[in-house]
């Protein structure tokens, strides 16, 4: 795993002394911010697992194992990746219907429940039993942005696995493994997704991304100007609707070189250092407590919103909470 994957040394040895001392359990969580890397490394450990010659941690890719998972052919393994706004109890009872089959390829069988916080109460209820005695050859494995969305004696039978921030150096590396070459923006994408590659990727992606993050400098100056500028970002987020996530990390990067500002430290340290002017400009409009209230309602809404929840509504609070902030 350490060939294929960057940074998260502490899960990679947790997983290979597991392995190496035959303890792997039967079920993990993998908890962390949205594109952190959770289902990238729980791809990767299932073909790890499936694998039947692996060599220094390292699935063989040659074996029957490693080509069927490769070609995605699901006979010891299930991905569950509903694209609906939840994951049914069918689908968990497609889970135990499988499961009770014995390994066709493989010593093991593998399952992964991507956004497990999206299951129903009742698809909960069905995992559990699974949970409570599973077969001695299977994993099953969840992600998650918020493992507290899960019930108790669901998280009790886990094993919680937390995924942290990225390194500068981690960063960059993942930017050029995933073909994105050195350029101006290089380090002001790397600053600007606090650790977290699919930020990274997604700034990296956007072909218009200095002109939303001029929408979005103009939005706030409307919050701080008038008591009902709130609208004008509510806007700007109903337009940009498919860049949302870019959109909160342009806001957040603000914020952040407001806090960096506003704690004293030197301005070389700024995010948007094209964007100098205007942050030390209104960086007396705010408290330091107003801008940390501010990103923590950023990162509320990105959770409501990797939830499916109602995006107008979720919007129009997130809005309205930072007016609140710009006007303290």
């Amino acid at each position: 795993m350490r060939d294929r994957l960057v940074g998260q040394d502490t899960i990679k040895h947790f997983f290979e002394n597991a392995l190496s001392a035959g303890h792997m359990g039967h079920a993990y969580i993998f908890a962390g911010p949205q594109g952190i890397g959770k289902s990238t490394f729980a791809t990767q450990l299932m073909k790890l697992l499936l694998c039947v010659e692996p060599k220094d941690n390292n699935p063989c890719n040659v074996c029957k194992a490693c080509y069927m998972f490769d070609e995605g052919i699901g006979i010891d393994f299930v991905i569950v990746d509903e694209s609906k706004n939840s994951i049914s109890i069918d689908a968990i009872r497609d889970i135990q219907k499988q499961i009770i089959i014995r390994p066709a390829y493989s010593k093991r069988k593998v399952y992964l429940i991507k956004r497990a916080e999206t299951m129903t109460e009742e698809a909960q209820n069905c995992l559990l039993k699974t949970l409570e005695e599973p077969p001695e050859y299977a994993v099953i494995l969840l992600t998650t942005i918020n493992p507290m969305s899960l019930r108790e004696t669901v998280r009790s039978r886990s094993v919680r696995v937390d995924f942290g921030r990225y390194t500068y150096e981690e960063m960059g590396r993942i930017l050029e493994l995933n073909g994105i070459e050195h350029e101006s923006k290089f380090e002001y994408w790397i600053n600007a997704s606090d650790g977290i590659p699919g930020r990274a990727l997604e700034l990296a992606g956007s072909d218009s991304i200095e002109e939303l993050k001029n929408c979005v400098y103009e939005a706030i100056g409307k919050c701080l100007e008038s008591k009902v500028g709130y609208i004008e970002l509510v806007e700007l987020m109903e337009k940009e609707k498919q860049n949302i996530g870019v959109l909160l990390d342009l806001t957040e990067g603000y914020l952040r070189d407001l806090l960096v500002i506003k704690t004293g430290a030197n301005p070389s340290r700024l995010i948007n250092t094209d964007k100098k002017d205007i942050i030390l400009r209104n960086e007396k409009n705010f408290t330091i407590n107003a801008i940390i209230n501010a990103i923590a309602h950023i990162e509320n809404g990105r959770k409501f919103l990797n939830q499916n929840s109602n995006f107008t509504n979720t919007v129009q609070v997130l809005a309205l909470h930072i007016q609140e902030e710009c006007n303290k």
